[in-house]
C-alpha cells in the first residue's frame, strides 16, 4: 500500500475514535511542492488552505485555523481567485485545492436598517475591499417565484412596494469574477398599516371657495391617497366654487402639468387641482399657493362695477384699483403661475401651437421647391435624349429624312467664305 494512502487512512481511523479535526499542513510553499503532512488539530478546530500570487508565481499553505472567525477575518485578504483561501470545521477539509473550491465570501453582518408597511432597507459589510457586487433575491411568505435586484454595488438595497403585515424572505449573494457565493439569509415581516398611516381630508363637494359650512373632515380609505381641493369656473359665469377629497399620490403627481393646461381662473369650464398631504390640509384657504395676483392687462373679470373690498376679496379673487377714475376690472381672477388668464394657445412639449404650424408649413414649402428642382432636371435631361430643344422655334430643326448640299460662298466683301447646307425638298 502507498504511504501517503496508509498514512490517510490511519488518521480517518483516529477521527472515527476520538472526534479529532485532522488537518492537512505545510507552511508557505510553492503550488509545485507536494504537501504529505497531516496534522491533528484537536475539536472543534478548522482548517484553512491559502493560495496567492507573487512575481508571477503562485504560493500556498495549509494548516489549523483557531475559529473560523479568526479564519474568516483573514480570508478578507484572499477573497479572490488569484488570492483564494478555505476555512472549513470538518477533518481533512482542507485538501481541496482553493483555487478550484472558490467562490466569493457570503455577505457578512446582514441585517435590516429600516422597515415601512411598503418597503424594507437592508444593510450588510462590504466584503473584497468593495471588488464584489451583490444580487438579492426576495420572496413574499408561500410564493414560489422570486424577485431578483442584481448589480448592487454598495452595502445596502432599499426594496419598495411590498404588501403591508406581510412575512418575506430575503436572500442576499456575492458575485465576483463569474460565480456568486453561499446567500446570507433573513426572514421579515413589514409593518401593519395603522389609522395614522391614513391620512385626514377635509371632504365637500361644490361648495363655495371660503365656504366650509359643509366640510367635513374624513380618513381617506388607502395609505396611497393624498388630500385635494379642485377649484372649478362655471360655464354659466357663475361663483367660483370648490371640491374637497381624498385622491390617489399618483393622480397628484399629475396635477401639475394638467394645471399648466387647464387651470384658468375665469374662463369657463376650467379648473386647478391642489393636492397636500396632512391633517385637513386641503381645508386651507391659501391651498391655491399657486394662484398669484397678476394685475396686468390680462385681466380676467371676477366682480362688476361698484364691487367693494370685501366682497370681492370673498369671492377668492384679486382686488386692485387701477389710477383711472373709471372701472376697469378693479375685482379680477388670480392666474396660475405665469401661464396668464387669457385664451393663449396651449403649450405642446413646450412649443407654442402657431410656432408648429409655421415649422409644418416651412417643410411643406421646401418640400415643393425640392419637387419642383427634380421635375426641371428630370424633363430637361429627357428633352437633350430626344433632341428636342426650347430654342426649336427660333432656328430649323434639321430634316434626318431629306438629302443635304452643302454650297460655299465667296466673294461678296466676305473675308471668310460662308457655308451653306441646303435640303432638297
Amino acid at each position: 500500500m502507498d504511504f501517503k494512502l496508509f498514512v490517510a487512512v490511519a488518521l480517518i481511523t483516529v477521527i472515527l475514535k476520538t472526534d479529532a479535526h485532522p488537518c492537512q499542513f505545510c507552511p508557505a510553499r510553492l503550488i509545485t511542492e507536494p504537501c504529505d503532512v497531516f496534522l491533528e488539530c484537536g475539536q472543534d478546530i478548522g482548517c484553512y488552505s491559502w493560495t496567492w500570487t507573487n512575481n508571477g508565481l503562485r504560493y500556498y499553505q495549509k494548516g489549523c485555523q483557531t475559529t473560523i472567525v479568526e479564519c474568516l477575518d483573514t480570508v478578507e485578504n484572499f477573497c479572490t481567485r488569484d488570492n483564494a483561501a478555505i476555512c472549513c470545521e470538518t477533518g481533512l477539509c482542507n485538501v481541496l485545492d482553493p483555487v478550484s473550491a472558490w467562490r466569493p465570501i457570503s455577505p457578512r453582518n446582514l441585517a435590516v436598517k429600516q422597515t415601512t408597511t411598503t418597503s424594507v432597507t437592508l444593510g450588510w459589510d462590504l466584503q473584497c475591499n468593495g471588488a464584489y457586487t451583490y444580487q438579492v433575491d426576495y420572496f413574499r411568505e408561500g410564493d414560489q417565484q422570486a424577485t431578483v435586484i442584481g448589480n448592487i454595488t454598495g452595502q445596502e438595497v432599499s426594496v419598495s412596494g411590498l404588501n403591508p403585515g406581510t412575512m418575506y424572505r430575503f436572500f442576499v449573494r456575492s458575485f465576483h469574477e463569474g460565480l456568486y457565493s453561499i446567500s446570507s439569509t433573513i426572514v421579515l415581516s413589514t409593518q401593519n398599516v395603522s389609522a395614522a398611516d391614513f391620512v385626514l381630508c377635509g371632504i365637500t363637494l361644490n361648495s363655495t371657495l371660503f365656504d366650509f359650512n359643509a366640510t367635513t373632515i374624513e380618513q381617506c380609505s388607502s395609505s396611497q391617497q393624498s388630500c385635494i381641493t379642485t377649484l372649478h369656473y362655471p360655464n354659466n359665469g357663475g361663483q367660483t366654487y370648490a371640491t374637497r377629497n381624498c385622491v390617489s399620490t399618483a393622480f397628484c403627481a399629475t396635477t401639475a402639468e394638467a394645471n399648466m393646461r387647464l387651470c384658468k381662473p375665469g374662463n369657463a369650464g376650467h379648473m386647478c387641482h391642489f393636492c397636500c398631504n396632512s391633517l385637513g390640509c386641503n381645508l386651507n384657504t391659501s391651498i391655491g399657493q399657486d394662484l398669484v395676483c397678476d394685475g396686468g392687462s390680462s385681466r380676467v373679470e371676477c366682480g362688476w362695477e361698484g364691487i367693494d373690498h370685501d366682497t370681492c376679496m370673498s369671492r377668492g379673487c384679486c382686488y386692485q384699483e387701477t389710477t383711472s377714475s373709471n372701472y376697469d376690472k378693479w375685482c379680477f381672477h388670480k392666474t396660475y403661475g405665469t401661464t396668464g388668464t387669457s385664451e393663449t394657445p396651449l403649450a405642446i412639449g413646450g412649443f407654442n401651437t402657431w410656432l408648429i404650424i409655421v415649422i409644418v408649413l416651412a417643410i411643406i414649402v421646401i418640400i415643393l421647391i425640392i419637387i419642383i428642382v427634380v421635375y426641371c432636371v428630370y424633363n430637361r435631361r429627357r428633352k437633350r435624349q430626344s433632341a428636342s430643344y426650347e430654342c426649336d422655334a427660333v432656328y430649323a430643326t434639321p430634316n434626318k429624312s431629306r438629302s443635304r448640299n452643302i454650297r460655299t460662298i465667296t466673294g461678296l466683301g466676305r473675308s471668310n467664305p460662308a457655308v451653306t447646307i441646303e435640303e432638297s425638298p
